[in-house]
């Protein structure tokens, strides 16, 4: 179940991927103020086209890429 979950998260658009992480770290009562307003900045970075968020092949890619 948690596959399919995550699968349909992934078909969402970026900015309601971000809405959908930050209305679950809301839900957390763990996890601190800090990640609630970093994911804030990040959304709205993307809303605000400063950044364009990675597919998920090309963020491996990167990750790989600094490792080597």
């Amino acid at each position: 179940m948690m596959d399919e979950i995550r699968e349909k998260a992934l078909d969402l658009p970026e900015e309601d991927r971000l809405d959908l992480l930050a209305g679950s770290i809301h839900e957390d009562p763990g996890l601190s103020d800090a990640w609630l307003g970093e994911i804030r900045r990040r959304r709205e970075r993307v809303a605000s086209g400063e950044v364009e968020p990675l597919d998920e092949d090309e963020m491996f890619a990167r990750v790989e890429a600094r490792r080597r």
